[in-house]
């Protein structure tokens, strides 16, 4: 029996997770025929952290390694991408997310034929064609058939038989490395596994005590706990009573500090770093804070209890979901909690404001991998303060995330954020900080929806207005200038952006008086005074040289480059817009490397306009070849643009509309067709290594 659609089923702590991990493993590194019909990868998809199901595609779009907003499970960004794709997909942990992963798989069985999905879930989804496959838990032995008790030969070969024995002795010589299973403890060994039901998580847990117990204290143990259910209800199953008794009993076997320290990181969601654990489980300052925190935490790792994980020599912990499920009761459940709850988004809230000036930086790329992993983090800080009426320190920390949401493609979660903010705060807070809130707000909004952008930068001007806040005056002008000139009101914007650059002169911003000149320069341009716009060009690129902002340069070339390719200088403009991505590269922009694929695209038309003008042969195959370049940049324009939730101003997608109906004029409709979805499948980095080395040899 075959099926695009398998669910492991099954209670928690029996394995579901492991096996489909080893399952991505090994079709992953399979070279058999089941390998090679997922040309397109096996893909993980961890979704125990999340609980936010308007969250599951842009989580699943993520993990595939697209990184738009998708949040609607019927969006295009992951039908376009997986349309034609071959790949297995293995969406972990369920449960808790059901109907929305229901509606994901269903969208993309239906729109994706060659995609499998594999399911890992206490039930099923209930999607048409699913098939759910039942992870038993480990086998054991049969305690009547090993002597009822009694000693007997090779026992300790016998009972190794059983998968469930296997796994109690490899995590024992884990715990302890003396440990050996012989024929005389094998069957207390044997026992402990049966009384377990062979659940996983259970026997691992277990076997972690042999560090400071003896397998018959094990055992013993074993029975006094399971005399009280973890759970009575009569509706749960007895293995799930039998890993939250496993769990309780690891738990009541921990020394009091330990106790409390497991039931305080079950603030943490996603994981979390030593240095955050020691700044959030700091109650009473435990006999000096700092060592404690760490010892301890070292001792949960040893007992099972908390995951450690080293990545690029930095260690990060977790909890498995099961166990902080049950962490999480504990927490709840005492008087502290809402005490580290507010440590725990503290924490989170200076991290971000920590993260903003280093976002512009040097450091720009260690900080953006520090942020992405923390997400869900930042995410229950945000809704602990959000949900506390708190909207003081949930404006501070949205505001603080401003960069990473803009730079990562988060546009549409940190948009609903913060208009969710401004709807709640209203007037109530003072007009400075309103003001703020308005520009910020209309910046993540995509450029698409302009009444949106203008609704919040009129509020915001007029807020800033009332507080003589003179920067928030000029931010605000100057997105107004540039909405005006991409809607063709030349005039309009020139007299914004001036107003703006004077604003930003009077109040001593370089920085932004340098952005404001280069938006002038290209509206200058547009009016016909190239002269003034070199001008203007020429004092906008000193200005961000002085303040040495790699963000700034890069834009400031790349619009240089498309006012040298209006003017007919392709050789220049080519060379400026390879200084642009060079600048952004080294920044980190890549919402801004999409616009380089771009103007690329234009580049490219405008030299196969160019070379069809020759007569001779080798300039007509040439044409064409550049035809085709600007057809594939612009498909790669497209995918990736919808990966990074970037929207081209409209300023660029007129000029590229233009230059791709040229480049369709010189190819047959097949070959234009093929180049487009040629370039659907580049990444970011090809896109940009193609654009410019293949349109560098039609200029040599």
């Amino acid at each position: 029996m075959t099926t695009r659609i398998l669910t492991l089923s099954g209670a928690g702590g029996c394995g579901k997770t492991r096996l489909a991990r080893q399952l991505a493993i090994r079709l992953a590194a399979q070279s058999g025929e089941i390998g090679a019909s997922y040309t397109d990868g096996v893909w993980v998809v961890e979704l125990g952290d999340l609980h936010d199901p308007s969250l599951v595609t842009g989580t699943v779009a993520r993990a595939l390694g697209i990184r738009g907003d998708a949040h609607d499970p019927g969006s295009d960004l992951l039908i376009s991408r997986l349309r034609t794709s071959h790949a297995l997909i293995i969406l972990d942990n369920c449960e808790h997310l059901s109907p929305a992963c229901g509606d994901v798989v269903e969208v993309l069985l239906a729109a994706c034929p060659e995609i499998h999905i594999l399911v890992t879930s206490q039930r099923a989804l209930g999607v048409s064609g699913e098939v759910v496959w039942q992870v038993l838990p480990l086998t054991v032995p049969r305690l009547e058939s090993l002597g009822q008790g009694r000693p007997k030969e090779h026992l300790a070969e016998i009972v190794m038989s059983y998968e469930a024995v296997r796994l109690f002795v490899e995590r024992a010589l884990v715990a302890d490395p003396t440990f050996v299973l012989s024929d005389r403890n094998a069957l207390t060994v044997a026992r402990i596994c049966v009384r377990l039901d062979g659940l996983p998580l259970a026997i691992e847990l277990a076997a972690a005590r042999l560090r400071g117990a003896t397998l018959e204290e094990i055992e013993r143990q074993l029975d006094r706990r399971f005399e009280i259910p973890a759970n009575d209800r009569g509706d749960v199953l007895p293995r799930h009573r039998t890993l939250a008794a496993m769990v309780s009993w690891s738990y009541h076997m921990l020394p009091l500090d330990e106790r409390i320290l497991f039931g305080w990181v079950a603030v943490f969601v996603g994981g979390f770093t030593l240095e955050a654990a020691k700044s959030v489980c700091c109650l009473g300052q435990r006999d000096g804070l700092a060592d404690p925190v760490a010892r301890d935490l070292a001792h949960l790792v040893d007992r099972s209890l908390v995951v450690a994980e080293t990545r690029d020599g930095a260690v990060r912990f977790r909890l498995l979901e099961t166990i902080r499920a049950y962490a999480w009761d504990l927490l709840t459940s005492m008087d502290e909690a809402d005490e580290i709850r507010s440590l725990h988004a503290r924490y989170y809230l200076a991290l971000a404001e920590r993260s903003t000036p280093e976002l512009s930086g040097a450091p720009r790329r260690r900080w953006m991998d520090r942020m992405s992993a923390e997400i869900h983090n930042l995410r229950a800080a945000l809704a602990w303060w959000m949900g506390r009426g708190d909207f003081a320190n949930a404006r501070r920390l949205a505001l603080a995330l401003w960069p990473f949401w803009f730079a990562n493609g988060y546009l549409k979660e940190g948009s609903d954020y913060l208009i969710s903010l401004a709807r709640q705060v209203g007037d109530s807070i003072p007009a400075f900080q309103r003001g703020d809130l308005m520009v910020k707000t209309a910046m993540l909004i995509v450029t698409d929806q302009v009444e949106a952008r203008r609704h919040f930068l009129e509020e915001g001007i007029a807020a800033s207005r009332r507080a003589g806040d003179r920067s928030g005056i000029a931010a605000s002008l100057k997105e107004l200038g540039l909405i005006a000139r991409d809607q063709h009101d030349l005039q309009m914007s020139r007299a914004l952006l001036e107003e703006c650059v004077a604003t930003y002169r009077e109040i001593g911003d370089r920085a932004g008086v340098s952005s404001a000149l280069n938006g002038l320069a290209t509206v200058v341009h547009g009016l016909g005074d190239r002269e003034a716009a070199h001008r203007l060009h020429d004092e906008s690129l000193l200005l961000a040289r002085d303040v040495n902002d790699p963000v700034l340069l890069g834009w400031i070339f790349n619009d240089r480059g498309m006012l040298a390719l209006e003017e007919g200088n392709l050789i220049r403009a080519r060379s400026l817009f390879l200084e642009s991505v060079i600048l952004r590269r080294q920044a980190v922009t890549p919402h801004d490397l999409v616009y380089s694929i771009g103007t690329l695209a234009i580049l490219a038309a405008a030299e196969a306009v160019r070379l069809q003008a020759s007569e001779s042969d080798p300039g007509q195959e040439r044409a064409r070849n550049q035809a085709a370049l600007s057809l594939r940049l612009a498909g790669a324009l497209d995918a990736q643009g919808e990966e990074l939730g970037v929207h081209l101003a409209m300023m660029y997608r007129d000029k590229l509309a233009d230059s791709l109906g040229k480049a369709r004029q010189i190819l047959p409709v097949d070959e234009a067709a093929s180049a487009w979805a040629e370039g659907q499948r580049l990444s970011l980095d090809q896109a940009l290594h193609d654009g410019l080395a293949e349109g560098k040899t039609a200029t040599d």
